[in-house]
């Protein structure tokens, strides 16, 4: 007789994931967040009713493929083409800034390497997706600092897929050595000029065939041989699957048929698969082991938040932006990207349980607190508040030196005077 409880277990877990997601959406929140509450509410944090059974597990890698595919093909590849030697060396100054900073932190804490990597790569990377959505309901993401901003985190993206390569990588060995993390990256980089130069032309030319039949499902299974087929490739070369099929959406997004490839993919994805991804990571959280580290959760908050907006404003300065452009591009860069589940869920068996549950719950609270903030900066009557604000600070301090100035000039006759006596 069949088990039927890994079955129940995954109905309930996507019945749970869509109905919070929805919930979450309908209060203008990402709907992510309401699917990682999901697994929260129906694992052991709460109700305990859903196992992470070897099925669900199959099911979430599927999703995992699915999520990294979908950004890709979505990513706006001409937008980083303009622009791209600046938004790459922005992005770099912004990681290696991140880096001394988070390992000065780990230091004084102790933390071990694992710990290090997860919290840098968490600070690094950001949300494409609530970025893109917050700036659209603001009618900001035709402005230069929207239009900034987005070149910046398609390179984000970018940077992060090739994070969570090196990532899965060193959990696989047992010690880190750096000659393997810089054959990955070379690795890595090579991919991507290659199939971006080579594959495309003969994707082009499939797709179109294929879309001459007008037989969609057949484009859509076209899309995941292709990105299976990547990835499988990426696997031999002993990095992720991930990686391949990231570049399969490279590839298929400078096709004809963009827009249905999306369309198929983001149906079976969103209806299905990612859900379960965002659940089952939620499933491995257990608050009742967190309630403890409250001030530490708010204290790691602070230092996200403080170490994301001070390195993207730093490095955005040493790139000629404004203080005004600055200060509005580094509170969209507060987001914490949906790369950052992933990267939690490589490291879980890594990291200390109350690091990662505190990790996990900065990332519900920033970016449930990301939007608002970013919808205070990108006001119109910023730019000029804070510029009075300049100019305000710099003739009061004229004028303040003006009367130090005189005051002495006063006090220096009255003691001439007293000497001329």
């Amino acid at each position: 007789m069949t088990d039927l409880s890994p079955l129940i277990d995954l109905a309930l877990l996507l019945f749970g994931a869509k109905l919070c997601g929805i919930l979450f959406t309908k209060i203008k929140q990402p709907g992510i967040v309401g699917e990682l509450v999901a697994g929260i509410i129906l694992g052991p944090s709460l109700l305990a009713l859903v196992n992470p059974s070897s099925l669900v597990t199959s099911v979430a890698d599927l999703g995992l493929l699915f999520i990294i595919l979908l950004i890709s093909l979505t990513i706006d590849w001409k937008n980083l083409e303009v622009s791209t030697e600046k938004y790459v060396w922005i992005e770099i100054t912004r990681a290696l800034f991140t880096i001394i900073l988070v390992y000065v932190i780990s230091t004084m804490f102790s933390w071990n390497i694992y710990t290090f990597l997860a919290l840098a790569f968490t600070i690094i990377l950001s949300s494409t997706a609530i970025v893109s959505r917050t700036l659209a309901d603001m009618k900001q993401i035709d402005s230069a600092e929207g239009q900034n901003l987005m070149g910046i985190e398609v390179v984000d993206t970018v940077f992060g897929i090739i994070c969570i390569a090196v990532l899965a990588n060193l959990l696989g060995g047992e010690t880190i050595v750096i000659e393997p993390i810089l054959t990955t990256v070379l690795i890595v980089v090579g991919l991507f000029v290659v199939m971006g130069k080579v594959g495309f032309k003969m994707v082009n030319r499939l797709t179109s065939s294929i879309q001459k039949y007008g037989v969609e499902e057949a484009l859509l299974g076209f899309t995941l041989l292709l990105a299976f087929l990547l990835g499988s490739l990426t696997e031999s070369l002993r990095l992720e699957s991930i990686l391949g099929v990231f570049i399969a959406g490279m590839i298929l997004s400078k096709s004809a048929q963009l827009p249905v490839i999306v369309r198929k993919v983001k149906d079976i994805g969103e209806s299905f698969f990612i859900p379960i991804f965002f659940a089952s990571v939620g499933l491995t959280i257990n608050l009742m082991s967190g309630t403890g580290n409250l001030l530490f959760m708010a204290g790691l908050i602070i230092i996200i938040v403080s170490v994301k907006v001070f390195t993207s404003f730093v490095s955005l300065r040493l790139f000629n932006f404004t203080a005004t452009q600055s200060i509005k591009i580094s509170t969209g860069l507060i987001t914490l990207s949906e790369l950052t589940i992933v990267i939690l869920a490589l490291s879980v068996s890594n990291l200390e349980p109350g690091i990662f549950i505190s990790l996990i719950v900065s990332y519900l609270i920033i970016n449930a607190i990301s939007p608002v903030i970013m919808n205070f900066f990108f006001r119109e009557n910023f730019q000029v508040n804070l510029e009075s604000m300049a100019l305000y600070g710099s003739h009061r301090g004229k004028n303040k030196w003006k009367r130090y100035r005189s005051r002495i000039y006063r006090n220096d006759k009255k003691s001439y005077s007293f000497r001329g006596r």
